[in-house]
């Protein structure tokens, strides 16, 4: 008997948000009831990320991956204390990002620090895992041909991870380099096209899941930058509130904060996710809402 696409896609889904909820705990429901619904929209924090177009980046080449993990690099000691710049260079069949680090006395770091790099194809991004706490970095447009936009979040152990959103299909190798310390992100266009997109909206991007079939309990996994890091989560039909829960996340004031809730909706059939905040000053949604379809 031959698998249904639907259910290969649902499966895939359900061992990435496993994954992407390693670093946070469940959250408690809330009794919140307001179903109104924002727009999503893209939003940028300051940054001090800068760019150097041309160059020769060289492209990653033989040793270039589709997907699953791309490196990990234990290093006994570092003095690499906090992500200072985030640069690229590129042309038409390469790009180089190259994330650089600063000690805890501002001067360029030699060692890097240990590094874990894994590509979540399905939802198009190549996430860089780092043993650094500091950051100068939130998140930037880079707009490249195969890259939207980077992101800094904080996990619970107040480590912090890079998020590239691709906008192409990319191969990709991640290696690191001492003196000065950096973390070398080579991607080329290559390999199969990305399942779906992350939801990104005004201080919260969601991760998993993604629009169509969920299972249950719905696993809701993202970062924000809400105030006082209050994220959200409703699964609504019409009118009626299926489910709600309410967390913390990591962070809001220095960087973007991961969270991870768990939904457990009364009910199957189409309905719409919401995940985000309460406006303090209307207490209107704000955030993002995509369709869903429960079992």
């Amino acid at each position: 008997m031959k698998n249904h696409p639907t259910a290969i896609l649902l499966t895939a889904f359900t061992a990435l948000s496993m994954l992407l909820s390693a670093c946070v705990d469940d959250a408690e429901p809330s009794t919140t009831s307001t179903t109104a619904a924002s727009e999503a929209t893209t939003t940028t924090v300051a940054t001090t990320v800068t760019t150097a177009p041309g160059g020769d980046p060289g492209c990653p080449g033989e040793g270039a991956a589709e997907d699953g993990e791309l490196l990990a690099a234990t290093e006994p000691s570092s003095d690499a204390e906090q992500i200072a710049a985030i640069g690229w260079v590129g042309d038409p069949t390469c790009e180089v990002f190259t994330i650089e680090f600063t000690t805890d006395q501002g001067a360029p770091a030699t060692t890097p620090p240990s590094v874990e790099a894994v590509f979540l194809r399905e939802v198009g991004i190549l996430r860089v895992s780092m043993n650094v706490e500091m950051t100068s970095i939130t998140d930037q447009l880079a707009e490249t041909a195969l890259v939207r936009q980077v992101f800094v979040p904080r996990c619970d152990d107040r480590t912090l991870f890079v998020d590239f959103h691709l906008s192409a299909p990319a191969l990709a190798t991640v290696t690191t380099s001492t003196s000065p310390a950096q973390v070398i992100i080579s991607l080329e266009p290559g390999g199969p096209d990305y399942a779906a997109s992350p939801a990104i909206g005004p201080n919260v991007v969601l991760i998993t899941p993604v629009e169509g079939p969920v299972e249950v309990p719905v696993l809701v996994n993202g970062y924000s930058r809400n105030f006082e890091a209050n994220t959200i989560g409703r699964i609504v039909q019409g009118a009626d509130v299926l489910a709600e829960g309410f967390t913390t996340a990591a962070d809001w004031t220095e960087t973007w904060g991961e969270f991870n809730l768990t939904l457990e909706p009364a009910g199957s059939g189409a309905a719409d996710l919401f995940v985000g905040e309460q406006s303090a000053q209307d207490g209107s949604d704000r955030g993002v809402v995509i369709p869903i379809d429960l079992p």
